[in-house]
């Protein structure tokens, strides 16, 4: 009789794990198969198409912000260029020393002199109302002028009180300097003449000054102006500027 294999003796060795075995000790779930729906999305063109209402609310609601944007930046701008051309009236102060030359004749025997605006440094509005401080100094002009007196003028805008809450200052640009006569028979014969300084007027300012019923909300743009007669000795007179006003005054200096 054969002999009977022990199957107690037998040697059974462990089969390797898999390489997924080794990396996952546990067991892992199995995944099924999934299925993708694909559901359309509407498009944006078709929806605006069938919503008249919120297309037109739509194209409004940009259409404000951007010209609000137009508008705030350009407003910024020329704001800003129109402060930077005037000077902050921010207390009674010298703004110009002006020279007066005795008075002459001409070949027809018509009075004329030679006239010297001399500014002085000060601040211009954009700078007062930044706070940032400096100083701004205008150009030196000597002119000759017909007439045996003179008269300078100036543009000045004062804020409405809203606007001075805010840091904005009387603000003030010295426009013209022209010849005058003391005679009324000179004034109505002779020739008359004027210069600009500073560029003279400027639009903005014209515009505030002829619509003052459409701007009232904005401030008061008025002109002011100061004269003396000439004399046979040369005089040198101080600029002042006030809140009412030019006036001139003999210097001390």
């Amino acid at each position: 009789m054969p002999p009977q294999k022990n199957i107690y003796s037998q040697n059974y060795t462990n089969p390797q794990p898999t390489p997924s075995q080794q990396s996952y000790p546990y067991p892992q779930p199995q995944v099924g198969n999934t299925t993708t729906f694909y559901v359309p999305r509407k498009n944006k063109v078709e929806t605006l198409i069938k919503h008249p209402i919120k297309t037109v609310f739509t194209c409004l609601s940009l259409s404000v912000i951007v010209l609000s944007c137009l508008l705030i930046t350009t407003t910024s701008l020329l704001l800003t260029l129109w402060l930077r051309s005037y000077r902050a009236l921010t207390q009674e102060k010298i703004i110009a020393k002006i020279v007066v030359s005795p008075i002459k004749k001409d070949e027809n025997g018509n009075p004329y002199f030679e006239i010297t605006y001399k500014p002085q440094e000060t601040e211009n509005a954009l700078q007062a109302w930044l706070g940032i401080g400096g100083r701004v100094k205008e150009k030196e002009q000597k002119v000759e002028l017909p007439g045996d007196r003179f008269r300078i003028e100036a543009d000045f805008f004062r804020w409405q009180n809203t606007f001075t809450v805010l840091g904005l200052k009387p603000m003030f640009k010295v426009v013209r300097i022209t010849g005058d006569y003391s005679e009324i028979e000179d004034y109505n014969l002779l020739t008359h003449k004027a210069i600009d300084i500073n560029g003279g007027p400027d639009k903005q300012w014209k515009i505030l000054k002829d619509n003052a019923n459409l701007f009232s909300w904005l401030g008061n743009a008025y002109i002011s102006s100061a004269g003396q007669d000439v004399t046979y000795h040369e005089r040198i007179f101080d600029l002042i500027a006030t809140e009412d006003g030019l006036v001139l005054k003999l210097s001390q200096k």
